[in-house]
């Protein structure tokens, strides 16, 4: 079965510590191609030995998309090998921003039917700290928007946020 983990907990409570268990854990089993660290900033990832999940992800800038053929086949040969993704600093990704994690590994490994490809995914973090930085994003902690305008259609944003949230709720049974 999939592993969707949230593990929370204000800063000093040891969560860096669990990301240098498992790191070390990999690498003592000649297993760490198995394992990938990612992070919404080069600070944040610098701190925790990973990289930005828009660097690993090919991921563009909020309103630029840039899963083209290229990234993707890009994408799937840097996780090839990976089954196990940490992403830390989850009060800084956006709903939208978790929908086109999820999105572009489930393109990158062929597998649309379970959030992230199917991947095992732990986001890691305190809700107390930063929340996205983009303007106009919505925080995960937010309530759902409603899923149409006051015209009756339903927007393009409100539905990319409904599921990113959809899958953050994923997380938390």
């Amino acid at each position: 079965e999939q592993l969707k983990m949230y593990l929370g907990g204000m800063a000093g409570t040891g969560k860096s510590q669990v990301f240098r268990a498992l790191t070390e854990y990999f690498e003592l089993n000649g297993e760490a191609h198995r394992f990938l660290i990612l992070a919404p900033t080069g600070s944040a990832a610098a701190n925790i030995g990973g990289s930005t999940y828009h660097s690993v992800l090919s991921l563009g800038r909020k309103g630029s998309s840039r899963a083209t053929a290229d990234a993707i086949a890009k994408v799937r040969e840097r996780l090839k090998r990976v089954d196990i993704i940490l992403i830390d600093e989850v009060s800084m990704i956006s709903s939208e921003d978790l929908l086109d994690i999820s999105s572009m590994i489930s393109a990158a490994k062929g597998c649309h039917l379970l959030p992230f490809g199917g991947l095992h995914i732990i986001l890691a973090g305190d809700f107390g700290q930063l929340p996205p930085a983009a303007p106009g994003s919505s925080p995960l902690y937010w309530p759902t928007p409603k899923l149409h305008s006051g015209t009756g259609k339903q927007t393009g944003h409100a539905q990319k946020v409904a599921l990113g949230k959809a899958i953050w709720h994923q997380f938390l049974d």
